[in-house]
């Protein structure tokens, strides 16, 4: 049998095993109810401003030309959550609120993005053949041929008619300033990713749902004279 001084060795030991396992399930709980470093989502942030509603200046206009709202977007043709709002967002609005809004696209390429500013400044070439929406939805759709083949072929399957023309705009010098003030321009609200939206003079940092997207088109639809 253990003598007297192990007996208290040994039971010393086992409360400092019970309370490493007690301080570790603690920590561990704690973790677990904690947002994880580089993941925390504060949710979106407004900026209520008559400058926000200048933005729709300037851009390309799709939808309607009787709209009552405009939704301006600033955009990255190769940044995935611009197109699931492309491609899914945008659709969905546009079935509930036919005619009542029309998109205002504006680039904006990120850096880490390697093709994003020649697909925008293709995308100005298109523009200037009147087939901007037509090649807007086609690299969205088609996102990943961007940077794999021609901008030319893409530009052909969008309907683009003069691609030498197309080509020549290409390596103009105003196509691309065009994608540089529409960069330039929402710098001063301290974007914080693509795209940033703006619903007529409210601007969202941070992400748009399709609810809240919803939400504002409806509240802006109600505030319009001579609606219920």
């Amino acid at each position: 049998m253990p003598n007297g001084s192990q007996r208290t060795t040994n039971v010393l030991l086992g409360m400092t095993v019970i309370c490493v396992v007690t301080m570790t399930a603690l920590s561990l709980a704690q973790f677990l109810r904690s947002p994880r470093a580089g993941s925390q989502n504060k949710g979106p942030e407004f900026v209520e401003s008559a400058n926000a509603a200048a933005l729709a200046d300037f851009g390309h206009r799709v939808g309607s030309n009787s709209a009552t709202v405009v939704i301006t977007v600033f955009s990255d043709f190769q940044c995935p959550a611009c197109a699931a709002f492309a491609n899914r967002t945008l659709p969905a609005l546009r079935e509930k609120y036919p005619d009542k809004f029309v998109l205002n696209f504006r680039h904006w390429p990120l850096e880490q993005h390697p093709h994003a500013f020649a697909a925008a400044t293709a995308a100005e070439c298109a523009a200037s053949q009147n087939r901007f929406e037509a090649f807007h939805d086609l690299l969205f759709a088609q996102q990943s041929r961007i940077g794999q083949e021609p901008f030319r072929v893409m530009a052909s399957d969008a309907g683009v008619q003069d691609l030498d023309a197309f080509e020549r705009c290409l390596v103009d010098e105003l196509a691309a300033s065009v994608v540089r003030r529409d960069s330039d321009a929402i710098q001063p609200f301290e974007p914080s990713g693509t795209p940033t939206i703006v619903v007529g003079s409210t601007l969202i940092r941070g992400g748009a749902s399709l609810a809240l997207l919803d939400s504002l088109l409806a509240n802006s639809l109600k505030l319009l004279p001579g609606r219920d």
